[in-house]
């Protein structure tokens, strides 16, 4: 935090640091700064909530997405599939067979 209010009065010519970049972004001067610190401080508590809430999403996707995960999120979905499957042909079907009368199966 005081780096960045160093930097605040050292380039406030330019109007600060941000403006300073933003200009050498502007006339094509190569930087070596894409992302920037930004302190928590200089957040207000719904920003803060919500950057943690898109950490938490962006981790939880990329979760998600691994191959581990893939492979047993698949893996269930078959079990489930099957398991689904046995309990029509066992149990539904039968008693449907059961409740709707054969002429009108036919149809």
């Amino acid at each position: 935090m005081f780096l960045f209010q160093e930097f605040e009065i050292l380039y406030e010519d330019f109007g600060g640091f941000d403006g300073l970049y933003m200009k050498m972004l502007a006339s094509g001067i190569p930087t070596s700064v894409h992302l920037m610190w930004i302190p928590l401080s200089e957040l207000d508590l719904g920003q803060q909530f919500l950057m943690a809430l898109r950490l938490t999403g962006q981790c939880l996707n990329g979760l998600w997405k691994s191959r581990i995960v893939s492979y047993g999120r698949d893996w269930v979905v078959e079990k489930v599939r099957n398991i689904n499957d046995d309990i029509m042909m066992v149990i539904v079907f039968p008693m449907l067979e059961l409740i709707v009368p054969f002429p009108v199966s036919i149809i």
